[in-house]
């Protein structure tokens, strides 16, 4: 400290721009000052530390799983994130301020290159020439018998691929493409009806391929939340649709 070495307390104020008393309090305070400032640099050099391990963590764990061409999504990197984060840092009080955030993930994927790209191209296009003379017909239809919305229903049912992995995932600056897995085929049918005010919303039919799934083994099939059916192809087809509703 150059106040220390003899150095005039006005000859320092007139060369930072401060007064002698501030020149002062900071003789009084040298001990307070010291550790604090401490305290300041062990602290930024722990935080420091503690990031460039969870982020070689992290890019490690990252090319890894692209390596064997598992897709990986933002919102998979952020909660791999938080896991790293405790196992280095352990679960304390001081550290529950790394969220694994947005503007994180963005510095992240901009610091080692890493950028978003489609697995997949297909799209699906409805034919439009279809909707228009579908919706004439159904205005016709109730008009002529008088319906209300409570009394319109609309039931529609749908594929769901429950081990079919992201269409999109992010890649290593390393990659020029991203090659996929063969897709797993594994399928449900659910079905859903409801009014069109959606008031009355009737119990979501499920369709699978068992008739006694392992896993409702034991299971009060009257509680679930669905009614299960059960199909050769896990599809929808006249014998289900009377007694699913």
């Amino acid at each position: 400290m150059r106040l220390d070495k003899g150095e005039k307390g006005t000859n320092l104020a007139l060369e930072f721009g401060i007064s002698k008393q501030q020149i002062s309090d900071i003789r009084k305070n040298k001990d307070k000052i010291l550790k604090f400032t401490d305290n300041i640099v062990k602290q930024k050099s722990m935080k420091l530390a503690n990031d460039e391990r969870l982020d070689q963590a992290l890019y490690t764990w990252f090319i890894q799983q692209r390596s064997t061409g598992t897709p990986i999504s933002g919102l998979l990197l952020q909660e791999k994130a938080k896991h790293f984060s405790t196992q280095l840092n352990g679960e304390s009080a001081d550290l529950e301020s790394f969220k694994a955030s947005t503007g994180w993930l963005d510095k992240f994927k901009n610091q080692h290159g890493i950028r978003n790209l489609s697995i997949q191209g297909e799209k699906l296009s409805a034919a439009e020439e279809t909707v228009e003379p579908f919706l004439q017909k159904l205005s016709k239809v109730i008009e002529e018998r008088g319906l209300i919305p409570e009394q319109i229903y609309k039931l529609d049912e749908t594929g769901l691929l429950w081990k079919c992995l992201l269409q999109r995932t992010l890649v290593s600056c390393r990659e020029k493409s991203a090659p996929g897995l063969k897709k797993a085929k594994d399928r449900l049918t659910v079905l859903g009806c409801t009014n069109a005010t959606g008031t009355h919303k009737l119990k979501p039919v499920l369709i699978g391929k068992s008739a006694k799934p392992r896993c409702f083994k034991n299971v009060n099939m009257d509680a679930l939340p669905v009614i299960y059916k059960s199909q050769r192809n896990a599809w929808m087809n006249l014998e289900i649709l009377p007694s699913g509703l």
